[in-house]
């Protein structure tokens, strides 16, 4: 599946190398989703690289939420972490954003 950011919130399936978008958003909430085990995990940056979220997978595999999160300059789900692990290998993660 591809990425969707055509309505609030976007559906984020697919890591990439490059930043998903460039510009500023306000009063974000992202939501970790359908992903498999307790140990999975996703990383999400802003624009220059810096992580702005980790979320881990819960025992129960509900759905792990940041809160809200305020301004955040660009987003990036990288295809490796900043620890060079692979990013995102199971589930999707919900952008919400005004």
């Amino acid at each position: 599946m591809a990425n969707q950011l055509a309505a609030n919130p976007w559906l984020i399936d697919t890591p990439s190398a490059t930043p998903i978008y460039l510009g500023t958003m306000h009063a974000v909430q992202i939501e970790y989703i359908d992903y498999t085990a307790d140990t999975d995990t996703v990383e999400i940056q802003d624009r220059d690289g810096r992580v702005i979220a980790l979320l881990n997978g819960a025992v129960d595999l509900r759905t792990v939420r940041t809160g809200r999160m305020g301004w955040v300059y660009g987003l990036k789900v990288p295809i490796t972490d900043s620890l060079s692990r692979a990013n995102m290998a199971h589930g999707r993660i919900l952008v919400y954003f005004e």
